[in-house]
């Protein structure tokens, strides 16, 4: 059987039972319907191996062996029950019998598990186990899988910050409040309180633990492993015993089931770089939800947290709230009623919408044929040199591919000619610069009149906040109501020493009046500007921006 899985994404396997059930007779199964035993292969493989039963035994009787299902074939278990068990189990239906070490001919299906019954020797381990006290158990885990929901003292571990580098959390409860201090990578410190968590209730606490294991998680906190410890008595120990039983069933975490999730009694684990391990936050939330190539653009709740909407990307499931190239811009924009406009040019199709008299496009430029348009040829660029995130955020332009300046160069009726240095006449020209016939650059003066609330400009997500604990609950507060249809996404720029950056955070947009030989009006929107206006400001020339091209 073959699994089609998204790049990248978490498949799912439905869950299964491990109970081990005793061998009383031949008409035994599991609670799925399968036989503890068949009389031979013929009999097994009648009984379809797929996901549903990954991990599940069957004896096969005429072999004197038992065949495991690893979710695909019957293949032959590594851990065989012994034979004379079986045997016994099987010419004694109804009966008991006693076995020469005082076993029972009712153990445990895999008694060579140490499974079922009882002797001398377990007894005196778990009573020798039992003086010895509790000990300390420690193992392995990924950083954000660490944290105990209980101990706010665990929430402590390394991510990412905006700019790749990392920066250690550490957080402690004062009271009502909720203290996070972030070392960055420079030794500076940042602390910040929030008080919306109320940490003397059991509710704010599930809230605050899940927004910092999101914060640990979204900055690739589990890439970084720490030491897990607990304390272990006697009957934790037979506990962790059994747990143990329990993961040998499992399949081998191997590169080939590298992502898949679990369900085994109750508990979600995950195969990750050769391990079994505990599922996170996410891999629980997208659970069961299978994500292919048909089903990109598929929203979806998430299970434990229904106020999360993910999307069906050609990675994986996406939170919508966090900006991800792999969202389809179509996501960002809305349901919300817009006109459109084909580019004659290279065909492509811009959604558009009229704000103050004027008609806007209601996305950025992607138009990149520098042969027609030699003002492009090296002066625009898709974000990271990635050529699918232009067509989700269009390209980001030079100043001087934006006007078009080669070809404002050979115009004897070229408009900043004309102006003659006026700096008012400069203002308020147009040029039509990159932009399609009809169509031009706004210039200091439409920018300048344009004073609607940045929230009215921004999507409704994709913007994800500044501030410092970088929690969902506040990304929510970085996102627009997109009220006029403008639908600004945080594109980000190409800075002037040729590093893209601010993508999820920003969006830059040329105008085509100059402020001096070596920079230009620029206009910005950045995620903090939940109610402010544009920032007005400059950009130098030579950095990439992108375009909003407007038409009478």
């Amino acid at each position: 059987m073959s699994l089609k899985l998204c790049v990248g994404t978490f498949a799912f396997a439905v869950a299964v039972s491990l109970t081990l059930s005793s061998c009383g007779g031949d008409d035994s199964s599991s609670a799925n319907g399968l036989p503890d035993e068949v009389s031979d292969m013929d009999e097994l493989e009648a009984h379809k191996c797929d996901m549903s039963i990954i991990g599940e035994k069957v004896f096969v009787q005429d072999l004197g062996k038992a065949y495991e299902c690893d979710g695909d074939e019957w293949f032959e278990s590594y851990d065989q029950p012994k034979s004379s068990a079986k045997r016994s189990s099987s010419s004694s239906k109804g009966k008991s019998s006693s076995s020469k070490k005082g076993s029972s001919s009712s153990s445990a299906k895999y008694s060579s598990s140490g499974k079922g019954g009882s002797n001398s020797a377990e007894s005196n381990s778990s009573s020798s186990q039992k003086d010895e006290g509790s000990k300390k158990s420690c193992t392995e885990v990924p950083a954000c899988d660490a944290m105990v929901k209980t101990d706010v003292s665990t929430w402590h571990f390394v991510r990412d910050d905006s700019f790749g580098d990392d920066a250690e959390y550490t957080y402690r409860a004062d009271g009502r409040d909720l203290i996070v201090t972030i070392k960055n990578s420079d030794g500076s410190k940042n602390s910040n309180t929030y008080s919306m968590y109320n940490m003397e209730s059991e509710v704010g606490v599930e809230m605050a633990f899940k927004a910092a294991q999101s914060t640990c998680e979204d900055g690739n906190g589990n890439d970084r492993m720490v030491q897990k410890c607990v304390s272990v008595s006697s009957s934790s120990a037979k506990a962790k015993s059994s747990s143990s039983e329990r993961m040998r069933v499992l399949p081998d975490c191997d590169e080939s089931r590298d992502g898949l999730v679990v369900l085994r009694d109750e508990a979600y684990l995950s195969c990750r770089e050769g391990r079994w391990v505990d599922a996170s936050f996410y891999e629980r939330n997208v659970f069961g939800e299978e994500c292919v190539e048909e089903d990109v653009g598929k929203l979806i709740k998430g299970h434990e947290d229904t106020t999360i909407t993910y999307c069906c990307t050609l990675k994986s499931w996406v939170d919508i709230q966090q900006w991800s190239w792999y969202v389809p811009k179509e996501i960002r924009q809305g349901s919300r009623s817009y006109g459109t406009f084909v580019d004659e040019r290279d065909g492509q199709v811009y959604k558009t919408t009229r704000i103050d008299g004027l008609l806007w496009m209601a996305e950025n430029l992607n138009y990149a044929d520098s042969v027609s348009t030699p003002s492009l040829l090296g002066n625009s660029w898709c974000y990271n040199d990635v050529e699918a995130n232009c067509s989700v955020g269009g390209r980001l332009y030079t100043w001087a591919a934006a006007i078009d300046s080669l070809a404002l160069a050979e115009d004897k009726n070229n408009p900043y000619q004309e102006c003659d240095g006026d700096t008012t006449c400069l203002k308020s020209i147009k040029v039509r610069g990159v932009c399609p016939e009809g169509w031009y650059l706004p210039n200091y003066a439409i920018w300048d009149a344009f004073t609607w609330y940045s929230s009215s400009l921004k999507t409704t997500n994709g913007w994800r906040k500044y501030d410092l604990a970088g929690w969902r609950m506040y990304n929510l507060d970085g996102n627009g109501n997109n009220s006029i249809g403008f639908s600004a996404m945080p594109t980000g720029v190409r800075n002037k020493d040729g590093k893209f950056a601010n993508a999820g955070v920003n969006a830059s947009y040329w105008a085509s009046t100059a402020a001096d030989s070596a920079r230009a009006y620029a206009y910005d929107i950045d995620n903090d500007d939940d109610y402010g206006y544009f920032n007005f400001g400059y950009g130098a020339k030579n950095m990439g921006m992108s375009i909003r091209c407007v038409k009478d």
